[in-house]
């Protein structure tokens, strides 16, 4: 007998959750699961990557923007008429938003759903960057994470900070690491970049993800203040975020407007790392950062902080990558220079960073997942 399961989530814009949800749904066996989505706002980069037979609910509620906390009953309501139409099994959330509606929908009508809350972020450092991080809201956060059946971590880390800091029970703790599609990577990665840095012999060193604080960004335009003074080279970032004047006006602060180039978002991150010498992710934090798994798939060496949490779990440091610790500009600039000096270095982290990725498959998280919900 299929199992009918519902997926919620806040928007389709780019994002981990979102890029591994379409990765699920494409891929999810329909002779035993039937699934349907909820999307808080049917909006994003992935909605074209949705599969043609998902039935979706578009509540048309930007989650993300101020006074989430006042959606909360709209959002209540509206999942309870969507759960007695569909009458489903399990429910699945991707990311903090929907759990809160879900959890109640679950307590106060349908206890019998079985509700399954995929982690994708070290909530203690998420709500550590929160004006109001108090006792009392660490605790509320607590009350509604566990009253999952089963709480699913990107990583060990993040289930780590859950059973320490929010008291998760071990046995409803299961960490899935996400995946990535080898296929679609390797033949997007290989398109043609028409930016004139990439087709020069000056190296250039890049990094992809959003411009907000966690990212620390900042960090890495310092180091490479302090980079090029030793060797020519060029940064790129990706990405767009509320950060983004802030890094600007740093640039040109630090004097470095030519050799610094944003290019916004792009649907294609790919190509721009298979023609990089180095790739950097410069995080305060993490849940699991898949960027560097596609990273090393796209054939680009690694430079990533040890930060809590993922990098350290998918790198093997010096075998596979290189990490340096959080938040150290000296550390980043020895690891840049080094890689960028040292043409077989780079190989040898090619070489050892796509065989690591290949534990990470999306067919291996595909299969997990779609376990435990059979289960």
């Amino acid at each position: 007998m299929k199992k009918k399961v519902i997926f919620i989530i806040p928007s389709l814009s780019g994002g981990g959750a979102e890029h591994m949800l379409t990765i699920l749904l494409s891929r999810l066996n329909r002779d035993k699961i039937s699934p349907v989505l909820i999307a808080y706002n049917k909006k994003g980069v992935y909605l074209e990557q949705l599969p043609s037979d998902i039935v979706t609910y578009d509540f048309r509620c930007d989650a993300y923007r101020p006074g989430f906390k006042w959606k909360i009953p709209f959002l209540f309501f509206k999942t309870i008429v969507v759960f007695m139409k569909e009458n489903p099994d399990v429910v699945i959330t991707f990311g903090n938003l929907p759990n809160v509606p879900t959890a109640l929908a679950k307590i106060t009508f349908f206890r019998t759903i079985k509700h399954i809350f995929r982690v994708e972020q070290t909530i203690s450092l998420l709500l550590q960057s929160y004006r109001s991080n108090t006792p009392l809201k660490r605790r509320i956060w607590g009350f509604f994470i566990n009253k999952a059946d089963i709480i699913v971590a990107c990583s060990n880390g993040v289930g780590d900070d859950l059973a320490k800091n929010f008291y998760s029970p071990r046995n409803k703790l299961k960490t899935i690491y996400n995946g990535i599609d080898f296929d679609r990577i390797n033949s997007l990665s290989q398109e043609a970049v028409d930016h004139q840095w990439f087709k020069e012999s000056i190296p250039v060193i890049l990094s992809v993800g959003r411009l907000a604080g966690l990212k620390n960004h900042a960090l890495l335009i310092d180091a490479f203040k302090e980079l090029t003074e030793h060797i020519d080279c060029r940064l790129v970032i990706i990405g767009k975020g509320p950060r983004e004047s802030l890094l600007r006006a740093l640039v040109k602060e630090l004097s470095i407007e030519e050799k610094v180039l944003f290019l916004g978002f792009q649907e294609n991150p790919y190509k721009y790392m298979r023609n990089s010498s180095v790739f950097v992710l410069p995080s305060l934090y993490e849940g699991f950062s898949l960027v560097i798994l596609e990273a090393m798939v796209s054939r680009v060496p690694v430079v990533s902080t040890n930060c809590q949490s993922g990098p350290g779990e998918i790198i093997e440091n010096g075998k596979s990558g290189i990490l340096i610790p959080v938040n150290d500009r000296a550390a980043l600039v020895s690891a840049m220079r080094d890689l960028l000096s040292d043409r077989e270095k780079r190989r040898k982290l090619i070489e050892m960073g796509l065989e690591r990725a290949k534990y990470f498959s999306a067919e291996k998280f595909n299969s997990e997942f779609e376990r435990l919900i059979l289960e």
